[in-house]
């Protein structure tokens, strides 16, 4: 009977083998799913981050060039370079009192033209070239933050995203 007994146990044992593997399977497949799943959307969040960066270095520009003109009549002599000499905008934008070039999130450089009582902040965008969706995407959300508060980039007189690598906001 102890011979018997042994046996049978020997039998489910390595039939329980045999489970343990389709269960370490499943697990090894599960992981490898949701990592793929993981990789496949590294390139949409980092545009979303990219864009969330974007707007913050847009906004820290056009904020610094009001405090910059402060009683000025106009924006006139307004540059980064100058935002850069009286240390109006973050490091990352400057070498000394020089701005630098490839600042913004998508590798390009902010450009500020003083324009009739007004400025014009010029960004280009080198990684966006070719990805006209996208670049309307980011005119879209930057399109509420111009002068002209435009709910879209369409139709928008303050806004030009026409360029197929730089976005032209007026401030």
């Amino acid at each position: 009977m102890l011979t018997q007994e042994r046996d049978m146990n020997k039998f489910f044992k390595n039939k329980q083998r045999g489970a343990m593997l389709m269960d370490n399977m499943i697990a090894v497949g599960f992981i490898s799913m949701l990592l793929i799943g993981i990789v496949a959307a590294i390139p949409t969040i980092t545009h979303k981050l990219n864009v969330s960066n974007f707007q913050k270095q847009a906004t820290d520009i056009s904020t610094a060039a009001v405090q910059w003109k402060k009683a000025r009549p106009n924006f006139t002599g307004l540059s980064m370079d100058e935002l850069c000499k009286y240390e109006l905008i973050s490091k990352s934008h400057c070498s000394g009192a020089s701005a630098v070039s490839g600042s913004n999130p998508f590798g390009g450089d902010w450009t500020l033209t003083p324009t009739q009582g007004t400025f014009t902040l010029t960004a280009t965008l080198p990684n966006l070239t070719g990805e006209t969706g996208r670049q309307l995407d980011l005119a879209d959300t930057m399109a509420p933050m111009t002068k002209g508060q435009c709910a879209s980039s369409t139709g928008c007189s303050t806004i030009d995203a026409s360029s197929a690598d730089s976005l032209i906001m007026k401030f």
